[in-house]
Order: C-alpha cells, then sequence, then structure tokens
C-alpha cells in the first residue's frame, strides 16, 4: 500500500484499520492519506495504544512504535486535525481477536504434526499467549480514530 498510486484528493474518506506500519507510524500514514482525501476529507485510523504511560520499560522496548491516545492526540492536533470519534475495542472484544489467532495457530500445530518448522511455531504460539497474558492485556488497547481536518 505504501507505494499504491492513488488520484490525489480525490476521496471524502480514507482508512487505514490495523496497518499504520505500512506507511511507517501513525504521522506518517496521516500525511500519505492526507493526499488521497478532499479538503474537508476525513480520515479513519484503527491504531493500537498504550492504556497507560506506566508500561514496564523492558516491554516497551519490545513495542517502539506504539504510542499513549495522548500523544496520537497531539500528533493528530500537530497536523491539522481535530479528533472526531473514537471507538475503542472492550477487552472481550480485544480478546476474542486475539484468540482467534491462537486458535488457528493451533489447528495449523494440531494438522502439522511433521513440519520441519512445528516447534518453532508452538515457541512462537506461547511466547505470543505468554506476552498477552504478562503485558498486552493490561497495558495496551486498540482503537479507531476518526480525524476530521481543523476547519476554525
Amino acid at each position: 500500500a505504501a507505494g499504491h498510486e492513488f488520484e490525489k484528493h480525490a476521496f471524502d474518506v480514507a482508512a487505514c484499520v490495523g496497518a499504520t506500519f505500512i506507511w511507517d507510524g501513525f504521522r506518517s500514514t496521516i500525511r500519505a492519506m492526507r493526499e488521497a482525501v478532499r479538503p474537508a476529507g476525513k480520515l479513519v485510523i484503527g491504531e493500537q495504544y498504550w492504556q497507560t504511560d506506566r508500561v514496564p520499560s523492558k516491554y516497551a522496548k519490545e513495542e517502539k512504535a506504539m504510542l499513549t491516545e495522548l500523544e496520537l492526540l497531539q500528533i493528530i492536533r500537530d497536523e491539522g486535525y481535530d479528533l472526531e470519534y473514537v471507538a475503542r475495542a472492550t477487552h472481550d472484544e480485544w480478546d476474542r481477536y486475539v484468540t482467534q489467532d491462537w486458535h488457528g495457530l493451533l489447528r495449523w500445530i494440531e494438522e502439522n504434526t511433521n513440519h520441519p518448522e512445528r516447534e518453532e511455531v508452538i515457541r512462537h504460539f506461547h511466547m505470543m499467549q505468554d506476552k498477552y497474558v504478562k503485558y498486552d492485556r493490561e497495558h495496551m488497547g486498540w482503537a479507531m480514530y476518526v480525524l476530521k481536518p481543523i476547519a476554525y
């Protein structure tokens, strides 16, 4: 998507849901998507965020690109937008999303008993679960943000 050529200023809304890494982060995603929308066009961005600024440093270093919502809000304003609307995932919704990955990995592990990378997949599966239970669920959130250009 980062290299995709789109018609400039042709759309009313541009959306990037859970993939700001494509444009190397939240700020650069806003800048890239701004080029796709008309002057009054809105942006919709789905993004993970720190629920607190008191995240264990070892864990925070593993998730360098993640920001607090206050930091996201500052970037939004710096880039000439107001935050018009937020829809946050609840813990239950986030649990369902994450555990769908677990379910898929477990099915793969059970169905691929002779695969040469099976042990690596099992380790990855256990690491994902450990990280989620130990850190992610407590410290990480996910939300959809609707950005409207500042018009005042």
